[in-house]
């Protein structure tokens, strides 16, 4: 009998996604049902008795985090694959919590997809009685603690690579590199050396891309990354982003004029991320008063004026329609001192996000 697996998401497409990219036949999986919410996901896979669950995080009404804890009390043999557009760690410690099997990034990566079924098949089979231990950040520590360490260095190696900052992004790779191999991990195995070398390399290679640069082979060089001693993996990722980032200075250098459409996109897609006219100019390679004055004259509203709104209207989106807490928005929106997300968010509402937050019924 066929190992039955239903889909938990509300947007269609991504359901279509999940559907068309897995390798049905070959796993021996068949598809049980889909839902569009948690509560109906929740129902099905009593139902259904479905024996994985692939869960998006960001549904109407009961959410994936609410879902995922539902799961592990109401049905804790179903084996649960999430997935979210999100990389942040307030999801990833409830996906640790709830058992699962892995975290997948959107857009999905079908081999990442389908390396993960295969792992739930080989539990569900009985081939592995180990409860999972390890998920995907797209990298892996089933430890709550250690997961936090090393999402706080990956979020400020991406911060420093907002400002091209070579030596800062160098630096915290090697603390990174001390912190996993001197810590509680007691080193890293082949697996997760290759995972996080994964993890940095796509979000450096998005990182590119969006800044207007075709992505060099020096980027996707994973397998030269692989091959090296374990001992200078971490050195070559740094030399990979310092060839990257010297990319992106160069490309910029021959730009004639400041594209303020760049700038926008650029602040639209990173608003969340720790930027402000000051990394945006460096990005940017130009003073933050030619910056500021062009964006002004274009935009009708400052750098800094434009980042807030958006955070802004984001926290309010994530409170009223998502139900998201107040706290895990702030930090969502890219807040981390929670008194001065209500002091900002006050300003821009005229009421602070609780009394927001009671008037939705939330």
């Amino acid at each position: 009998m066929a190992i039955q697996l239903i889909i938990v998401d509300d947007e269609p497409w991504s359901r279509e996604v999940v559907k068309t990219l897995t390798e049905w036949e070959r796993l021996g999986i068949s598809l049980a049902g889909e839902a569009e919410d948690g509560d109906a996901g929740l129902d099905l896979i009593k139902s259904c008795h479905a024996d994985i669950a692939v869960v998006d995080m960001r549904m109407p009404g009961m959410d994936g985090t609410e879902l995922l804890q539902a799961i592990s009390e109401e049905s804790p043999e179903t084996r649960i694959v999430v997935m979210s557009g999100h990389s942040d760690f307030a999801y990833l410690r409830q996906a640790l919590r709830s058992r699962a099997m892995d975290y997948l990034i959107k857009p999905v990566d079908p081999v990442e997809l389908n390396r993960t079924l295969e792992r739930c098949v080989s539990e569900l089979s009985g081939a592995n009685h180990q409860k999972p231990t390890s998920m995907r950040t797209p990298v892996v520590f089933h430890d709550v603690a250690v997961l936090e360490e090393y999402v706080t260095h990956r979020h400020r190696t991406f911060a420093y690579l907002l400002e091209l900052d070579q030596n800062g992004v160098r630096s915290t790779l090697e603390a990174m590199k001390r912190f996993l191999e001197t810590g509680p991990t007691g080193g890293l195995d082949e697996e997760t050396r290759s995972r996080i070398v994964h993890d940095f390399l796509l979000m450096l290679e998005e990182f590119v891309v969006r800044s207007g640069v075709a992505p060099d082979p020096v980027i996707l060089r994973r397998r030269d990354l692989d091959a090296l001693d374990p001992a200078d993996v971490v050195t070559g990722l740094a030399g990979v982003f310092d060839e990257a980032i010297e990319t992106i200075r160069e490309a910029r250098r021959f730009k004639d004029q400041l594209d303020i459409a760049a700038v926008t996109e650029h602040i639209d897609h990173y608003f969340q991320e720790p930027i402000s006219l000051e990394t945006v100019a460096r990005l940017f390679l130009v003073s933050k008063e030619h910056l500021s004055r062009r964006f002004r004259e274009i935009q009708g509203e400052t750098v800094n004026e434009y980042i807030t709104r958006k955070r802004m209207e984001t926290a309010h989106r994530l409170i009223v329609e998502d139900g998201v807490e107040i706290k895990e928005t702030a930090f969502l929106v890219g807040y981390s001192d929670l008194a001065y997300f209500y002091r900002v968010f006050k300003k821009q509402f005229g009421v602070p996000p609780g009394q927001i937050r009671q008037s939705a019924g939330r």
